[in-house]
């Protein structure tokens, strides 16, 4: 099971979830920070680790 991405931009503090369904091979789990959970936790990405066709996706918490 992918979890739900959580992405933080380290520059403004910006806040972003990415889901699953849009999470490319690209974004594999060596991209999440705490890459080590397999129980469908939740997967925590810096803004710069995700790809720029990927952006477009992402959608703001706020």
């Amino acid at each position: 099971m992918t979890p739900p991405w959580f992405v933080v931009d380290p520059l403004n503090g910006n806040m972003y979830t990415l889901s699953p369904e849009a999470v490319a091979a690209s974004m594999t789990s060596e991209t999440a920070h705490n890459n080590r959970a397999t129980d469908g936790s939740i997967a925590i990405a810096l803004l710069q680790d995700v790809p720029a066709a990927m952006r477009d996706k992402l959608v703001r918490v706020r």
